[in-house]
């Protein structure tokens, strides 16, 4: 319990500080307390540590410029939960990570998950249609942060 609690409390530091100190510790809070993490609050933290959305953004906002980018993402309330592959693909797109070949012909959730994997940002792999955790979302979004920061 011990770990898990210094855990949280050093991804909520380590991400709030990468991103420049501009996330809302009110997100932050709110992701780490779900079970499945939602649409909204993952998506804003993702496209916020991109830098697509400004630091002012809500999640709701977030939600509004994925959609309005030309990714091809099934549309989804704020109150849906995200799956591993769909985090996969807005992480991938978002920072611009290269993906596999297989990524390259049929650009989408199963390869985009399949390629974090490889890149060691996802520990390990389940299937890219299962839920997240809030505390396992933030998780991902911070080693794909260090990996794109650690390719520059």
């Amino acid at each position: 319990m011990r770990k898990r609690l210094l855990f949280l409390i050093s991804a909520v530091f380590f991400v709030t500080g990468t991103m420049g100190f501009a996330q809302s510790n009110e997100v932050v809070d709110t992701l780490l307390s779900q079970e499945k993490a939602l649409y909204s609050e993952t998506v804003y933290l993702a496209l916020s540590a991109a830098g697509m959305i400004d630091e002012s953004a809500t999640p709701d906002s977030a939600l509004e410029f994925l959609f309005s980018q030309p990714w091809k993402i099934k549309a989804a309330t704020a109150e849906t939960p995200i799956r591993l592959g769909e985090l996969s693909y807005v992480l991938m797109k978002a920072l611009g990570l290269p993906g596999g070949i297989m990524f390259g012909i049929v650009p989408g959730p199963r390869y985009a998950a399949r390629d974090l994997l490889f890149y060691g940002i996802i520990d390990k792999f389940g299937s890219p249609y299962r839920y997240l955790s809030g505390a396992e979302a933030l998780r991902i979004i911070r080693n794909a942060v260090e990996w794109k920061e650690a390719q520059s």
